[in-house]
């Protein structure tokens, strides 16, 4: 009778924490949206105010509430300190001191590992009260990211009131009832999934009017969902949109669109024109991370701003020197201004971006820049039947990274048969890592109608794009020149 009564508060109690957390999310969303429209008649100078004020706020309490921040900081002078003097920080850094770079005491990274591992608990509150999202990246470094009912206020602020027209009109139809599908990697905890699943549980209204559609399915299958659903709006990474494109021009698929949103990966002007062509509506390009959910929003003549009031993004050079605007940085260094739970502080995202020089004519008073983000390539597989089957990049990454646990690796194709993998040596013991991720290649490209692809490892470890210096995961040897060029970036399979 007991421990029925103390599981009985102790269900109170986690009741009492969503209910609060919910308020406190709802609330704040009302605050910053109201500061958000506000900013938007600010000066320039203002707003970097306004940001140089959070930063110092963020630093401050860094320094009080995480060990981790504290021993990093340890030589710096108290007080203000300039953003160029604090250290530049990296996943693989913040992972391994995960419990001291916390700030709050309950999150333990064995907990929430486990949590995590439950499909059922995608977007639901992890101890009542937090967000909790996983990724991996092109660092290889698998990355858990927590956030606190405040920081979810200010991204959802962000995407409700930075939009272009085309954007407000796509949200009006979602509000208004309109179908929309969420074409994407929906098996995990990841932030697109995490924030739909979200949306799907407050506003229960929606749940007949959208729907989730994992592209780890073969395309056809994709296509054949999206065709049964018949969505008005629908998002998706580039690479899967270009395919779908693809499709609908070749009158395999016959969605009556009225706008389309692309995130997860670079969406190029080409691509975009394309995939508008296809489905004759508006496309909305986005910049987001696990990191900071959103980065920078699409104004609609061509380029995305910067959120430089919540988020900072310094665009360096290899040896994280500032570059200048109009030149393409190596890679660039976050520090997210929301989240005071699991502090961002320049952290080397990865991404290259260009700020632009000259003012965008939307008027926008925030920076304008282009992303080069992600370069994996899709592949294409002959299936049984001998036809291709387009496999899109994330789709096979995420493959890997669930289902058999390896995270830095490089997949580069052959031929539509024939695929070679390159693994880490940090993954572990190098014939057992192969056994396990070929194994699950192989199953996944049986899963697609590809049950004859041959794969085979490498003992080589992954090679950077010998052009930008990162990782492409997957890599397509298109023609002769592209297969010279993945041989000078190390030795070729």
């Amino acid at each position: 009778m007991q421990s029925s009564s103390s599981n009985m508060h102790a269900g109170h109690a986690s009741d009492m924490r969503q209910f609060t957390s919910v308020a406190a999310e709802a609330w704040g969303f009302l605050n910053h949206s109201t500061d958000l429209w506000l900013a938007g008649l600010a000066r320039p100078d203002l707003i970097r105010a306004r940001a140089a004020h959070r930063l110092n706020t963020l630093v401050a309490h860094a320094r009080r509430s995480s060990p981790f921040y504290r021993d990093l900081y340890q030589g710096l002078p108290a007080g203000k300190v300039a953003l160029e003097q604090l250290p530049v920080t990296t996943k693989s850094s913040l992972m391994s001191n995960f419990e001291d770079w916390v700030t709050r005491p309950e999150l333990k990274l064995d907990a929430l590992l486990q949590f995590t591992q439950d499909p059922t608990r995608i977007g639901r509150l992890y101890l009542g009260q937090y967000t909790v999202w996983t990724s991996s990246g092109t660092t290889g470094t698998p990355g858990v990211f927590v956030q606190d009912p405040q920081a979810l206020a200010v991204y959802e602020a962000l995407f409700a009131v930075r939009n272009n027209m085309d954007a407000r009109a796509m949200l009006h139809s979602i509000a208004a009832g309109e179908r929309f599908a969420f074409a994407a990697a929906v098996e995990g905890h990841f932030s697109g999934v995490s924030m739909w699943r979200r949306m799907v549980q407050m506003n229960p209204w929606m749940a007949q009017n959208t729907r989730a559609i994992s592209v780890l399915q073969p395309l056809r299958a994709v296509c054949e969902q999206l065709q049964r659903f018949d969505p008005r709006i629908l998002t998706s990474y580039a690479t899967q949109l270009v395919a779908l494109a693809q499709e609908q021009r070749e009158g395999r698929l016959a969605l009556n669109l009225k706008g389309i949103w692309s995130g997860g990966e670079t969406l190029s002007r080409r691509d975009r024109a394309d995939i508008a062509g296809a489905f004759g509506c508006p496309v909305i390009d986005d910049y987001g991370a696990s990191e900071f959910l959103n980065v920078a929003y699409d104004c609609g003549c061509g380029a995305l701003h910067l959120n430089c009031d919540w988020v900072i993004l310094e665009a360096v050079d290899r040896e994280c020197r500032p570059v200048v605007d109009g030149a393409a940085s190596f890679s660039v260094l976050l520090t997210n201004l929301a989240n005071f739970v699991q502090p961002i502080i320049r952290y080397d995202l990865g991404d290259s971006v260009t700020f632009l020089s000259e003012p965008c004519p939307c008027g926008s008073p925030l920076p304008a820049l282009r992303v080069e983000g992600r370069r994996d390539d899709t592949i294409c597989l002959r299936r049984s039947d001998g036809a291709l089957e387009r496999v899109i990049p994330l789709a096979l990454c995420t493959a890997l990274e669930e289902r058999a646990g390896v995270y830095r690796f490089q997949v580069l194709q052959e031929a539509p048969d024939q695929l070679v993998l390159r693994i880490d040596p940090s993954e572990g013991e190098p014939s057992e890592v192969a056994k396990r991720a070929e194994e699950c290649i192989r199953c996944y490209c049986a899963e697609l109608g590809a049950g004859g692809v041959l794969v085979r490892t490498d003992p080589s470890p992954p090679q950077v794009d010998p052009v930008s210096g990162k990782l492409r995961r997957v890599w397509a040897a298109r023609n002769a020149a592209d297969s010279g060029r993945l041989t000078a970036a190390g030795p070729m399979l």
